[in-house]
């Protein structure tokens, strides 16, 4: 029977894994709230046959550091990008985090073995570092995506929503409306990704977002398009009240 780690409801011999946050400085009060929610993560994910809930060292401890390191060695540098692919997006606002999820997830795959695992567009840069991860080291287990899920007005499912009061719930969706139109023109021929971003960043700003950013980049590696570019993706993460909420929408051409 194969092994499945964070599969859906219904398949065999899944295997749910509540984590608990790593890094992401100027993040402490969510890793703490987020942290101390283990009993409910594991409800909400419906998380299978077997659920592996570390205490709070868990899977940090007994050589967290060496593979930090290890994994640091991964070549993730791309000249496109000015940097380690972790550093950007998400890892420039939260320095160290994608080290840190990068590390608990091989660990985990390292106890498991896994044959299939899945993990949510939703967190597209950390599908796109954990496929990668898994080529790099030649890890024998398929990474499949999952489609985000959606409440019936767009807005992505996600722990974080609950703590939008309920005004900050009901402009939440402007985010998800916000990147269907960046498609949409993107999809019509635009190509100033720059003044695509800057319009995006602007609309949600007005509502009273606080942006953190709103980019354009290639669906494969995240790199930055060209008009040669044909599969992308639009990305964003924003403050809303207390609720830092991300999202995308992929644009194939």
């Amino acid at each position: 029977m194969g092994r499945r780690c964070g599969a859906e409801a219904g398949d065999a011999g899944r295997v749910g894994e509540q984590r608990q946050p790593v890094g992401g400085a100027g993040h402490h009060d969510e890793v703490v709230a987020v942290g101390r929610g283990a009993a409910g993560g594991v409800s909400a994910v419906e998380a299978g046959d077997v659920v592996i809930g570390p205490p709070a060292p868990g899977l940090h401890s007994n050589g967290y550091s060496l593979a930090r390191r290890a994994l640091a060695e991964i070549p993730l540098e791309d000249e496109r990008l000015g940097g380690p692919l972790g550093d950007v997006l998400e890892g420039a606002v939260r320095p160290g985090h994608f080290a840190g999820v990068l590390t608990v997830v091989a660990k985990l795959f390292g106890l498991v073995r896994p044959d299939v695992a899945v993990f949510g567009e939703k967190d597209y840069q950390q599908l796109t570092l954990i496929r990668r991860m898994v080529d790099e080291l030649c890890m024998p287990v398929q990474i499949v995506a999952a489609t985000t899920v959606r409440d019936a007005d767009g807005l992505a499912m996600s722990s974080r929503n609950q703590y939008l009061d309920e005004a900050e719930r009901a402009l939440a969706p402007l985010i998800y409306r916000t990147l269907r139109e960046t498609a949409r023109r993107l999809a019509g021929g635009e190509r100033d990704f720059a003044a695509l971003e800057r319009d995006g960043l602007r609309t949600l700003e007005a509502a009273g977002f606080r942006p953190d950013y709103f980019a354009v980049r290639c669906a494969a590696d995240l790199a930055p398009p060209d008009a040669a570019s044909r599969h992308l993706v639009v990305l964003t993460a924003a403050h809303l009240g207390k609720a830092r909420l991300i999202d995308n929408v992929q644009v194939n051409l």
